[in-house]
Parts: structure tokens; sequence; C-alpha cells
């Protein structure tokens, strides 16, 4: 009873949407953006470093994108405010899955997640969660959170995998990431 009088907040059933976008967007990122990456290897005849590459990538997201993000995003958040912050992490999205899809050489995926990283995952994730608490009623601010949380990393990711999935084996990495980047 009390879930269903929530999602009929139209603040709080616009803001699950948007978790949910985030989720698709995380999603897709997450699982294919290394098979993207394997596919630009191969054509460029660098096959033999890709896992190099790979453990590069992710050691650069964490370390200097998402590190540098979780730190700063309570200051940008506050100066911002949510609903700016939001687009504005919606916006490196697009610029995100762009630059991906443009990428010509599997080195400059490492540049591309170092900066584009904290202000997509990092900063979206910390201005979710934020919100969530924000305009959660008094009294149900754990409700709401596990609500983003379920349609940011169950429905969102879910949607992403599939849709992902389908787009990847129809038309290939490059132009699945630029269908992406136009949602």
């Amino acid at each position: 009873k009390d879930v269903s009088r929530l999602v009929r907040h139209r603040k709080i059933a616009i803001f699950l949407c948007f978790a949910t976008i985030a989720g698709i967007f995380d999603s897709f990122i997450f699982y294919y953006m290394f098979w993207h990456l394997e596919e630009v290897a191969e054509k460029t005849n660098l096959k033999d470093h890709v896992k190099l590459i790979e453990g590069m990538t992710v050691a650069a997201e964490c370390l200097f994108g998402e590190v540098l993000f979780f730190l700063i995003s309570g200051k940008i958040i506050k100066k911002l405010g949510y609903i700016h912050c939001l687009s504005f992490c919606f916006f490196c999205y697009a610029l995100r899955l762009l630059f991906i899809s443009l990428m010509t050489s599997p080195w400059h995926l490492i540049l591309i997640e170092v900066l584009m990283q904290g202000c997509t995952y990092a900063l979206c994730y910390t201005c979710i969660v934020a919100y969530a608490a924000a305009i959660a009623p008094p009294g149900t601010s754990a409700t709401v959170q596990g609500l983003v949380a379920g349609m940011d990393d169950g429905l969102g990711f879910s949607i992403g995998s599939i849709l992902g999935g389908f787009l990847f084996q129809a038309v290939g990495g490059r132009r699945s990431f630029q269908i992406f980047t136009c949602l």
C-alpha cells in the first residue's frame, strides 16, 4: 500500500524513470564496451594488447574517474542542484557513448574512461541516491532508496543488457553505441 502511494507522487515516478535510464546506460556500457573494444582491436591489429588495455581501462575508471568524482560529487550537486546535475550526467553519458563509438584505436578507450566515468557513473549514482533521500516523504527514505536501486540496478540493467544484446548482434558495436548515444 505504501509503495503504491509513493509511486503516485509525480516527482518520485519521474525520478524512477530517470534512475531506470541511468541503469540502462550503465548496463550497456558495462556489458558491451569491452566487446566493442575487441572489435576495434581486431580491425587495428592490436588484438594481442586487448587484455592489457581492458585492465588499464578498469584501473583508470576506478582510480581517476570514480574516486575523484565520489569525493567531489557533493559539491557539484550543491552547486548545480539535483535536476541540473542529472541533466549534466545524461549529457555526459551521450558524449561518453559517442566517444566510444568513434574510437579508432583501442588505446583511446583509456582516455575516454578517465574523462567520462566520473561524470557519468560516479556523479549520477551519487545524485540519484542523494535525490532519493531528499524527495522521500517522511519515514519512507529506505523504501524510496530500495525502489530507486531496483529501478536502476534491476530493471535498468535488465533492459540495457537485453536491448544491447539485440543491437550488438544486429548492427555491431560501433553502431550500437551510436544508437545508444541518441537515446
